[in-house]
């Protein structure tokens, strides 16, 4: 049983590996037809095979849009900054599932079915929470530096650019992490996609309300016309004025959210303690099928006070 499981997660190891190289590959390669076709010169009258030909072939290399899910997979994955496919995503995820579990079976001596269970259950959510995790740093970072941006764009306008101009500008100044959004959104623009579907997606891709604010006053003034400089202006103002008030509620919930961390890592310390002193103390756990029940019960009862922890202290603004 033990060899099958190690069997099966090197070679589902090596299958994600291989779709994730294949998928960076795809990638960089529509990113240097992008950046061709911003090279080229205005065609003229009757002259536009070529750069037409480089759009059909970015097309090519284009993946249909994902839905269901296959489209929340991609969307966790962009939030988080990381180039990983759908497809290579839930192989890791197998692959976390086959380790943990022949590490249950194994060192832990525990019965197949229960070490099946936990390694399903926790192995299966391992990948969506530290992809959580590093989204969520993503947009806290962006939703810090985002204000500067919209500065940076309304100083790049009132300079006498264009609005493309002014967001490849920020693409190319401001910190990576806002960076690369405008840096994707100006590759769309160079592959011929209107700015208001780029600005859709990459409002899909951040997955923060400052961002889709942006996309929306940016799309109204497009259609109604009006002060570009003035209206990011004020929109620059609220993004200030949301952050200070996020930061406020963050410093007024810090002692809940702290709290809420002692009391959840609480039983996990014990537990630990418990193991190196006494070995024996906790056999009857995974000895005997009642023991077995009751933590899994257990288990099932601290993820439901956690989630609802994790809801009374996350304030959103």
């Amino acid at each position: 049983m033990l060899l099958w499981l190690w069997t099966s997660f090197i070679l589902t190891i090596l299958a994600s590996a291989g779709l994730e190289i294949r998928h960076r590959n795809r990638n960089a390669q529509r990113r240097r037809l992008a950046a061709l076709i911003r090279q080229q010169p205005a065609p003229s009258d009757g002259d536009g095979t070529a750069l037409a030909d480089m759009r059909r072939r970015v097309q090519k290399l284009a993946e249909a849009p994902p839905t269901g899910l296959k489209a929340w997979t991609l969307r966790l994955a962009q939030r988080a900054g990381m180039e990983i496919s759908p497809l290579g995503y839930w192989m890791l995820t197998a692959a976390v599932v086959i380790a943990l579990g022949a590490l249950l079976i194994g060192p832990a001596r525990l019965q197949i079915p229960m070490a099946l269970s936990i390694a399903l259950a926790f192995g299966a959510g391992l990948p969506w929470f530290v992809l959580s995790l590093l989204a969520a740093r993503r947009q806290n970072a962006f939703t810090t530096a985002f204000a500067d941006a919209t500065d940076a764009i309304v100083r790049n306008i009132k300079a006498g650019l264009s609005l493309g101009e002014a967001l490849r500008m920020v693409g190319r100044e401001m910190p990576p992490v806002v960076a690369d959004v405008f840096r994707k959104l100006g590759e769309e623009q160079d592959l011929g996609v209107p700015l208001d579907q780029a600005l859709t997606r990459a409002a899909e891709r951040v997955g923060t309300p400052e961002m889709r604010f942006f996309a929306v006053v940016l799309s109204i003034q497009r259609q109604t016309g009006g002060n570009l400089a003035e209206t990011l202006g004020n929109l620059s103002g609220l993004l200030r004025s949301r952050k200070k008030l996020r930061d406020r509620v963050k410093a007024l919930s810090a002692e809940a959210r702290a709290s809420a961390a002692i009391i959840g890592s609480m039983p996990f310390i014990i537990a630990g303690l418990l193991w190196l002193t006494s070995p024996d103390y906790l056999d009857p756990l995974f000895d005997s099928s009642g023991g077995r029940a009751l933590l899994v019960a257990g288990l099932v009862w601290m993820a439901i006070g956690a989630f609802v922890m994790r809801r009374m202290v996350d304030l959103r603004i």
